[in-house]
Order: structure tokens, then sequence, then C-alpha cells
């Protein structure tokens, strides 16, 4: 069969002309001509073949998908487990993903040596409020051990930037 449209009195008309089964060549050419009337500029459009040999079709049921075949191609469910639903299975992941984040961002070394001095001025602090001494000490070391790691996650930073010479951190 090949179908085509043409415009007649500014209306579109489908149009069809049937081949036997053995005339698949005169149906190509019949499609080509209607092709070359549209490159001319005629109103033909939408032009299309389409066979089916009836002796090349398959066993019934081939074609068939199985009952449990998903039509919608989507990514996995989000949900792994017997004991959760999607919405559980999507909080998990959600929480998944947050988790690796947050240790990927608590790894950075300038982030580790703000949280160090951060406990160093609580310490401190705890330390000057009740007059330990000991206290007071650990909280200093803890401040200066914090900011060397912010000054060694700057100089990292400088030299995975291609700095010739990393030293001298940004952070001082």
């Amino acid at each position: 069969m090949v179908y085509w449209c043409e415009t007649v009195d500014d209306a579109m008309v489908p149009r069809s002309a049937s081949f036997p089964a053995g005339a698949m060549a005169d149906a190509l050419s019949f499609a080509e001509t209607l092709r070359r009337r549209r490159a001319s500029g005629e109103s033909v459009s939408f032009v299309t073949l389409c066979s089916e040999n009836p002796n090349s079709v398959g066993l019934p049921g081939v074609a068939d998908p199985r009952p449990d075949y998903a039509w919608k191609k989507r990514r996995p469910a989000l949900h792994r487990h017997a004991d959760c639903g999607p919405a559980e299975g999507a909080r998990r992941l959600r929480r998944a993903i947050i988790t690796q984040l947050w240790e990927a961002w608590m790894a950075n070394d300038k982030t580790e040596g703000l949280k160090e001095e951060l406990k160093g001025m609580v310490n401190k602090g705890i330390g000057s409020i009740t007059g330990n001494e000991a206290k007071k000490a650990e909280g200093e070391a803890q401040i200066t051990e914090g900011d060397n790691r912010k000054d060694l996650g700057d100089q990292r930073e400088n030299a995975e930037k291609g700095e010739v010479d990393p030293g001298n951190p940004s952070n001082l």
C-alpha cells in the first residue's frame, strides 16, 4: 500500500493505492513518482509505503510481551527491599546520597581544620570559665591544630590549581 495526502480545495484529502503482493517494485516506483510531484511543487504530502508479506509473519504469540513486561522504559524502582514501598526506598536513597555528600564535604582539610578550631574555642572557653588551665591549654592546642589543618587544605588547593609555589596559605 502507498499512502499520501493531496490538497483539494484547501482541504487535505488522504489517498491510497494498493498493489499485489509481488509488485513491490511497482509500489516503490509509484511512491517515488509521488515524491517527485511533491518536489516539483504539487500539493502532495505525507508519502509513505507500507508493506506486509503474508508469508513472512511470525508464529502467533511470538511478538506478544510477557505479562510482567514493563512498557515504560524507566530506571529500576528506587526500592530494592521487600519490606519497603517506593516512598521508603526514595527516602533511603536520598539519605544515602546526603550521607555520601556530607562525608565528602567533611573530608576536606579546610573543613576539618575549622571543626578542630571550633572544638578548641569551646574547650578554651570552658577552661577560662571554670579556671581549668589544662582544658584551656587543650583548647589552644586544638585551635593551633585546626589552623594548621586549614593551612594544609589551602596548600593542597593551590597545588591542585597548578600553583608553582603552593606555600603561603591564604587563610593566615
